[in-house]
């Protein structure tokens, strides 16, 4: 994330609505990397707490008064400028249970907990956590979508390249990949043949590959000692 996704600017709208003047931050911590949405940089080496704490407890964290708080009340933002009293998060949850964030609001003033207030903060978090996990899902399909582009680059070179009269068709028995040498025994181009059917040809070699190719998609192994 950079911290200028459409969803994180709406939750930090809706947390300043719900909680007045605060300061609101994300966190999101994949593998052995975190990323803060006010140190997209990663150049503060400041403790953080109360994003520990959420993503140890796994649960919604409201601290009332900083100043009470042992681990929190030493933090440099609230012993110097601009001196937080209040602090709460929320756990960026994916569906699987994975914790992978912290959406947290800060406030100059202590505040005591609020039942309602906590729970809206845990919804943000949960939008937060749905649309990361869109995010990946997106990003998966593009992944997949390359690889499988480049496992067909490299399948349709093998073919061309084989020295035998190779075919493929899909189920409804259509070509999809010749080899160089079936182009030749054809006597034809591949833009003639690819993506039409077998039962459109009445050359003899494609009446022949498209009774065995019949069989073998009906599920039949055929095998021939010697094909003429």
């Amino acid at each position: 994330m950079t911290g200028e996704e459409p969803v994180f600017r709406r939750a930090e709208e809706l947390a300043n609505a719900l909680f007045g003047e605060v300061w609101v931050s994300l966190l999101i911590a994949r593998g052995g990397d975190i990323w803060r949405s006010h140190d997209p940089e990663g150049r503060s080496s400041s403790p953080d707490p109360l994003g520990d704490r959420v993503r140890a407890s796994g649960d919604t964290v409201w601290v009332e008064d900083t100043l009470l708080d042992p681990e929190i009340a030493g933090h440099p933002l609230v012993t110097g400028p601009p001196h937080y009293r209040f602090c709460a998060g929320a756990p960026v949850r994916l569906s699987d249970g994975e914790v992978i964030g912290v959406f947290a609001v800060v406030g100059i003033e202590p505040r005591a907990y609020d039942t309602t207030l906590a729970a809206n903060l845990d919804n943000l978090a949960g939008v937060i956590a749905e649309a990361c996990e869109q995010a990946r899902a997106h990003q998966l399909l593009v992944q997949g979508k390359a690889a499988l582009r480049q496992s067909q680059a490299h399948l349709q070179a093998m073919v061309e390249a084989a020295p035998a009269a190779i075919m493929m068709t899909d189920r409804d028995m259509r070509l999809i990949q010749v080899s160089r040498r079936f182009l030749q025994e054809s006597e034809m181009a591949a833009p003639d043949i690819l993506g039409r059917a077998l039962s459109e040809f009445d050359q003899p070699l494609f009446q022949r590959l498209r009774y065995a190719h019949e069989r073998c998609v009906a599920g039949e192994t055929m095998r021939a000692p010697q094909v003429k």
